[in-house]
């Protein structure tokens, strides 16, 4: 039923490109009554097509120490100076290549959900025509991108006109760079 009034009123997007802030206030609508939090989940679960995945491990002790590490000087950054951490990240993703840029910013989500557009506006780190200038789209353009973030992969995939696989790649690769430039320290024997 959620899925049939979804494509009624976005007749142009899938119900699973929906945005929650758009989708949930519609059940609510729908059930005209109070409906307990685990059905809302389970029915948005249905509607999104999510699947209940397996906690993979990271692996070996060593990587885990890694990733540890990692998070911490991230979280260490971002309590000292969130200004200097948005601004640092804003700077690294300009000089990212095109694809791997878009395909990180359009499924980068916060602890809270919040997409890196709405973030890097909020933080006044960056304004819309700068987004849109950096991005070579119009603001109109962002502002739908911004109302479909944070993306799931088929939906990056189709904004990019690539497959999932591709996106991933993508993305890791972001990842990659943007965690060497951001948070590792740099060689200090070069």
């Amino acid at each position: 039923m959620l899925s049939q009034l979804l494509t009624e009123r976005y007749p142009t997007l899938a119900p699973t490109q929906v945005s929650l802030l758009k989708m949930v206030p519609e059940l609510f609508n729908l059930t005209e009554a109070p409906i307990e939090i685990d059905r809302v989940v389970n029915i948005l679960a249905i509607v999104l097509r999510l699947q209940d995945h397996a906690v993979a491990s990271i692996g070996d002790s060593q990587e885990a120490e890694k990733v540890s590490r990692i998070a911490e000087a991230a979280s260490d950054n971002l309590r000292d100076d969130p200004q200097r951490l948005f601004r640092s990240l804003w700077n690294a993703l300009r000089r990212l290549p095109t694809h791997q840029r878009d395909a990180f910013c359009f499924r980068f989500h916060d602890q809270s959900g919040d997409d890196l557009f709405s973030l890097l506006i909020a933080t006044r780190t960056a304004t819309l025509p700068e987004i849109a200038e950096t991005f070579g789209r119009s603001e109109h353009e962002i502002i739908r991108l911004r109302s479909l973030m944070p993306m799931d992969g088929a939906t990056a995939a189709s904004e990019l006109n690539t497959s999932r696989t591709e996106v991933h790649r993508w993305r890791f690769r972001a990842l990659k760079r943007l965690r060497k430039e951001l948070i590792e320290p740099p060689d200090k024997s070069k």
